[in-house]
């Protein structure tokens, strides 16, 4: 039963993927090299894991995203 809830994760998965890629791909060139500092970006909780590396900031979004598989498959329906 809950394997067939897999697919309302989707949309979830796909717009926190394509919100990082947008984010990143918006970055100005001294960011791409190496001044993380350089930033750009209105949030402060990924602009501080923006400062640090790309590869932290990408990392920071996989325990929300699988905080909101998890919801989805185990609550239960209303």
């Amino acid at each position: 039963m809950r394997t067939q809830r897999l697919w309302l994760c989707l949309p979830a998965i796909v717009l926190c993927d394509a919100d990082g890629f947008l984010t990143l791909a918006g970055q100005p060139a001294a960011y791409w090299s190496g001044e993380f500092t350089a930033a750009r970006e209105g949030h402060a909780v990924p602009a501080w894991f923006l400062t640090l590396h790309p590869v932290a900031f990408a990392a920071a979004g996989v325990p929300y995203l699988l905080l909101v598989v998890a919801s989805v498959l185990w609550l239960p329906r209303c």
